[in-house]
């Protein structure tokens, strides 16, 4: 976001402070270097690319988010002075340029000439930010278009939606679905114009995640990226797909993978449809029903023992296809340790572990229903 960066830069030397622009979800989109003691908050949404709700909280408390000028915020729990500049859209807050008092405390006071330049460039990251939003707008809207498009409207779509974004129209791609585990939602803002690996994908709005439609070869990028971006994220990837005219196919599978990632932690924070197996019985509507049939009386006897050694040790036991040497060398136990859990494991759940199918209900209890 090349223009924002030059808009906070010149802000920063304008009144000789640390500043930072963030979108009107307190979404940091750039920050200028100065040197000097950092204040703990503006570190922390550099860190973590965004301020914390008690924050976002505290600032708004000020009418910031109705302010035509520039608001100064006191100092108060371990946070600097700050002077927040709304960056405005035909009288609408869009974001918010925050400038923080330097080491001595200089902050421009009300008068001061250079107030009125700051506005104008706020008002200019107001119009950008703006302009931002109406483009993650229509990529939304051409996104669905696609993806809902009746059978044979398809390449009609893709064609519109290759020109809007620059993704090749006869470039294989993957859809990404991206989202929190729980809380607050990842929208198409958080992410916009934050990586450089992110420039060319589609991102689009979608339910409580955001939709990423990427270039096949840029996928490990792009993934890495959002992961940097936001931290906590639980992914969904679908399968590649030959072009962006098949991109539903590669939707539907990342939304459903991104549901396992989230009802399911242990298909890990990226969870790929190709590599889910059964746990893709957790990505359909009936999810919940599917994690509750598999909760079976032993399952639950065994989740409900206080005992997580042994919870563990069938689920090693289990995925290592029922090797106890497997299972010994990768809990770092003797075998004979292995098989006293194992005899406490059947003495709790009733199941005897010899039975195949006493296995697979251990198995797929614990895998979907735990």
């Amino acid at each position: 976001m090349t223009q924002a960066q030059d808009l906070v830069d010149e802000v920063s030397a304008l009144l000789g402070a640390p500043a930072t622009l963030e979108d009107r979800h307190f979404a940091l989109l750039a920050a200028a270097a100065h040197p000097g003691a950092v204040d703990p908050v503006r570190l922390q949404t550099i860190l973590a690319r965004g301020s914390a709700p008690e924050v976002r909280a505290h600032f708004e408390s000020f009418g910031i988010g109705q302010a035509q000028g520039p608001v100064r915020v006191p100092a108060a729990g371990g946070r600097s002075e700050r002077l927040c500049l709304p960056a405005r859209f035909r009288g609408v807050v869009q974001g918010y340029i925050w400038v923080i008092a330097t080491e001595d405390g200089r902050l421009p006071t009300p008068g001061d000439p250079r107030l009125e330049e700051a506005m104008r460039l706020a008002d200019a990251a107001g119009d950008l930010l703006a302009q931002r939003s109406r483009q993650r707008r229509e990529a939304t809207r051409l996104f669905h278009e696609l993806v809902h498009a009746p059978a044979g409207a398809a390449d009609v779509s893709a064609r519109v939606l290759s020109g809007h974004s620059g993704i090749g129209r006869s470039r294989p791609v993957v859809v990404v679905v991206a989202g929190r585990p729980e809380g607050e939602d990842i929208g198409p803002e958080h992410l916009q114009g934050r990586s450089a690996a992110l420039r060319g994908s589609v991102l689009a709005a979608d339910g409580a995640g955001c939709a990423l439609v990427v270039e096949s070869g840029r996928l490990e990028t792009a993934l890495a990226a959002v992961q940097e971006i936001v931290p906590d994220a639980v992914i969904g990837v679908g399968d590649e797909v030959p072009d962006l005219a098949h991109a539903r196919e590669s939707w539907v599978q990342a939304g459903q993978a991104y549901a396992v990632a989230r009802l399911a932690p242990d298909s890990g924070p990226v969870a790929r449809w190709a590599r889910l197996g059964v746990l893709r019985l957790l990505g359909g509507g009936a999810a919940s029903e599917v994690a509750d049939a598999s909760a079976t009386p032993a399952v639950r006897a065994l989740l409900a023992s206080g005992r997580p050694e042994l919870v563990e040790t069938a689920r090693v036991y289990l995925d290592a296809a029922g090797s106890v040497a497997a299972t010994a060398t990768a809990l770092g136990l003797h075998r004979q340790s292995v098989y006293h859990r194992l005899e406490q494991v059947g003495r709790i759940t009733g199941l005897d572990l010899r039975d195949g199918r006493a296995r697979l209900e251990l198995h797929l209890g614990l895998t979907l229903g735990a």
